[in-house]
């Protein structure tokens, strides 16, 4: 592999056997990350971003709906084509791989397997169309990605059971600084945790800074609080 930022992607790993389908699909992958990925990772490493476009582009490439089902209207794709699209997209830019392979495993995949139907009809197609930016949000200050130590908490709201009020700090989450929805950690009990979908919209979120990394520069780690926010159960 050569080591300029203008390098061919390379080739496929040894995976099993695909359909025609799944391969021209790669196919595309590929090209994208050849003329729109590798030409720009410098850049977007030294501007500390990527272009506010690059969502809706993955978007309609398919990047965020590879393994949801069709009846939800995704690509429903095998997990041996979506871990070879982060592995090609890791080869182009790592920090946008990072990006992808968090949205899909960690958000949206919280939406298909837990969400309502009403959460779903709301958030899940504009996700998929990369016009809804999302994060997860685990990790705490003294709890590192330990569940166990989290101390973020939520109570449920006596007037509307669905809505749950969170109070807490992460820091370290990945794409959190953009990000129009979080699905959040939150204890409920001592020993019991829950997702919710928080939108950091609401005076609530509280956005305390950017953490800086090294080699993922373009990807916005944040660092936040939770002041009285409301949630999504």
């Amino acid at each position: 592999m050569s080591s300029t930022m203008t390098a061919s992607v390379a080739g496929e790993a040894i995976i099993p056997a695909l359909s025609a389908e799944d391969q021209a699909f790669l196919a595309r992958v590929r090209d994208f990350v050849e003329t729109e990925v590798l030409p720009n990772t410098r850049k977007w490493e030294e501007n500390l971003g990527f272009p506010p476009d690059i969502w809706k582009r993955m978007g309609d490439l398919g990047l965020f709906k590879l393994t949801v089902p069709k009846s939800m209207g995704g690509d429903d794709r095998s997990c041996a084509v979506y871990t070879e699209v982060c592995r090609l997209l890791a080869h182009g830019d790592p920090a946008l791989s990072m990006n992808v392979a968090a949205i899909n495993a960690l958000c949206i995949a919280h939406i298909v397997n837990f969400g309502t139907d009403a959460q779903r009809e709301k958030y899940l197609a504009k996700a998929m169309a990369g016009e809804l930016k999302l994060a997860w949000g685990l990790t705490e200050p003294d709890a590192g990605s330990d569940a166990r130590r989290v101390r973020t908490s939520a109570t449920q709201n006596s007037d509307n059971p669905e809505m749950w009020t969170l109070n807490g700090e992460k820091m370290f989450i990945t794409n959190a600084g953009l990000a129009d929805l979080i699905i959040m950690i939150a204890r409920t009990g001592e020993k019991e945790l829950s997702a919710f979908l928080v939108e950091t919209d609401q005076p609530g979120f509280d956005l305390i800074g950017r953490i800086h990394t090294i080699g993922v520069r373009a990807s916005w780690t944040a660092h936040f609080k939770l002041n009285n926010a409301q949630g999504w159960h």
